[in-house]
């Protein structure tokens, strides 16, 4: 697990980690032992060995990190639902968070509580099976397809980056509010500005101001994280 080197328009009480995944490799007996009985009855109820990877490594390192913070035994962390249902610690004042993972990587950001409202983070494999135009009609606003029409060649398909880079903006946004994000795909647009700002449109009433912004991110990646200021902030 790695720090990634944040751009300087992220609030200095952000943290990001990217954790690489081995996910030919048996779940890990340390990572395995850092969770709860919930987590892991969760974690054997996913079929596919890979998923259990990811879902078992990517808590046990947020554990760790969130632990550090606290100065407390990570397998003591207790985590309970927020609103809309949103993971977050069971105590007053902690750290926000959120966490990602697609194909052999893990994305996991860490924010005070103080300064940060709440965090959202997306990483995405860029899937070369997927019908990217047929998803984009489902997944993004009038706005956000015509950028992306705009970026194929003659005749061509949306290109994966292009696509990608989207997706996981929006995905970020849409997990910082905490919100369902099938409801709420088309009442959000977000955009890449220069130097990987995001601007973010929405319709929905109560919600504090958005920020965004697009993260580094492995070959084949994309990355991006979105937080809402706390309001004392």
């Amino acid at each position: 697990m790695r720090p990634l080197c944040l751009p300087d328009a992220l609030p200095g009480s952000i943290e990001a980690w990217l954790l690489p995944l081995d996910l030919a490799a048996p779940v890990a007996a340390e990572d395995w032992q850092l969770l709860d009985q919930g987590e892991r009855a969760r974690a054997q109820k996913l079929a596919r060995h890979e998923d259990r990877v990811r879902a078992v490594a990517t808590r046990a390192s947020l554990k760790r990190l969130l632990a550090a913070r606290l100065q407390w035994e990570p397998a003591s962390l207790q985590f309970e639902a927020g609103p809309n249902g949103k993971p977050r610690l069971a105590e007053p004042r902690a750290p926000v968070f959120n966490v990602s993972h697609s194909g052999s990587y893990a994305l996991i950001a860490i924010g005070a509580s103080e300064a940060i409202a709440t965090l959202g983070v997306d990483i995405e494999w860029h899937n070369g099976d997927l019908r990217l135009d047929a998803l984009a009609d489902y997944a993004f606003t009038a706005s956000e397809r015509a950028f992306l029409h705009a970026c194929r060649e003659p005749g061509g398909d949306i290109p994966a980056p292009f696509f990608f880079r989207s997706w996981v903006a929006k995905e970020a946004v849409l997990k910082a509010v905490g919100v369902g994000i099938p409801e709420h795909l088309h009442r959000v647009s977000v955009h890449s500005c220069t130097g990987g700002e995001l601007r973010v449109r929405h319709d929905m009433e109560g919600w504090l101001p958005l920020c965004g912004h697009g993260l580094e991110a492995p070959d084949n990646y994309s990355a991006a994280i979105a937080w809402q200021l706390a309001e004392a902030a």
